[in-house]
């Protein structure tokens, strides 16, 4: 009865092992198969710039198809050099691979491992040979990455070169108002003392009293005679504000003119400053086209007005002022030809003429009588 019992345990033990063995037989088959160790390979070499993220058995995809596995990572043959990286693919992938094939190092998702992925290159491409070593480059993403840091590196430079200007500004400010605050103290004790002397002066006290009354009358019709005759200067041409404001203005010889001429009817109706629709969309299609050109640091911009037929003067100076303002305001405020980065501006200016000429020489042929300017002045060399 035992020894019957102990044939059955043996023959169960027996089964039991053979099981055993035929399942881890199985599981070492599909993990073998699933390695691709019973496949025939043949040796890829790559070499790239870096190999970030990728080590021995990283998984090489050809067209998205798993096709082997990275077998080493060689180390450059000079400082700064290429790295080599040695693949093993299956030989059925063999022929898919052209003479201008190219590998490339990718992220499965935001947070996955990273795979080789094998470009095999154009159709009309000739064969891969097996002593060729085909080009290969880092995961872009990370390139992006690291791109997008020093971005926000730039960003963050520029903010911190703001914030020590507005401290320097900060400290200026206080320095102003302390000197504003001593002068105001020295300005009313001046007040008092002359309110004083003028009380006297007013009451005739003293021995001058009635001679500085005197002198003072005849200091306010001196002065009056002189602001009279400063009036008179600021109306000519040489010695007055036109020479400060236009001919300041438009006369740059160190720099490049870029000018633009519109007739005062392509803008505005006749002796009017307010925009015709086929006015805006003319001034739009100038901004769209030609504004890119000149949007480099150191360019400035002066829109001018002329109504040389006019008449009376005057009127025309302010009709020439209103149309020239009204064009740097709505290019401004549509199209930011002030702005030129986040933290630059140019100058715009706004000028009207009225019936005076152009200072400067005289172009030919003669230009429209009543017309409008937009002139860009850049530095020499400005690309254009």
């Amino acid at each position: 009865m035992t020894n019957a019992l102990s044939r059955h345990r043996s023959l169960l033990l027996g089964a039991l092992t053979c099981a055993a063995l035929i399942l881890g037989s199985i599981g070492l088959f599909a993990i073998g198969r699933k390695q691709q160790v019973w496949h025939r390979h043949f040796t890829l070499m790559v070499q790239m710039p870096n190999a970030g993220g990728i080590d021995v058995g990283t998984r090489v995809r050809i067209q998205g198809m798993q096709a082997g596995q990275v077998d080493a990572v060689e180390l450059p043959k000079e400082r700064g050099g290429m790295v080599h990286v040695r693949l093993s693919i299956e030989e059925r992938f063999r022929t898919l691979l052209g003479l201008d094939a190219h590998a490339e190092i990718q992220s499965e998702g935001l947070i996955g491992g990273k795979v080789v992925e094998i470009h095999p290159g154009s159709a009309g491409a000739g064969s891969w040979s097996p002593e060729w070593t085909i080009p290969g480059r880092g995961d872009p993403f990370m390139a992006q990455l690291r791109g997008m840091a020093e971005k926000s590196q730039g960003i963050l430079q520029d903010m911190q070169d703001l914030a020590q200007q507005l401290r320097r500004l900060s400290q200026r400010s206080e320095s102003l108002v302390e000197d504003l605050r001593k002068l105001s103290d020295r300005t009313q004790s001046a007040l008092a003392e002359a309110e004083t002397l003028m009380r006297e002066v007013r009451t005739g006290q003293g021995p001058l009293g009635s001679e500085i009354v005197t002198s003072i009358k005849q200091l306010q019709q001196t002065g009056a005679s002189i602001q009279f005759s400063l009036e008179a200067l600021k109306q000519m041409p040489v010695v007055g504000r036109y020479l400060d404001v236009s001919t300041r203005t438009l006369v740059r010889p160190n720099f490049e003119k870029h000018m633009i001429q519109f007739k005062e009817e392509d803008l505005f109706p006749p002796g009017r400053a307010l925009f015709t629709p086929e006015g805006l969309t003319k001034l739009d299609r100038w901004a769209a086209t030609q504004l890119p050109r000149w949007n480099h640091k150191g360019t400035e911009i002066v829109i001018v007005a002329y109504q040389q037929g006019a008449q009376d003067p005057q009127a025309a100076e302010v009709l020439t002022q209103r149309q020239a303002e009204a064009v740097r305001t709505y290019l401004i405020d549509h199209h930011k030809i002030d702005k030129l980065g986040w933290f630059t501006w140019r100058t715009v200016q706004a000028l009207g003429m009225g019936n005076r000429p152009a200072p400067g020489e005289p172009t030919q042929p003669p230009p429209p009588n009543n017309r409008l300017e937009i002139i860009v002045f850049a530095p020499p060399g400005t690309p254009s």
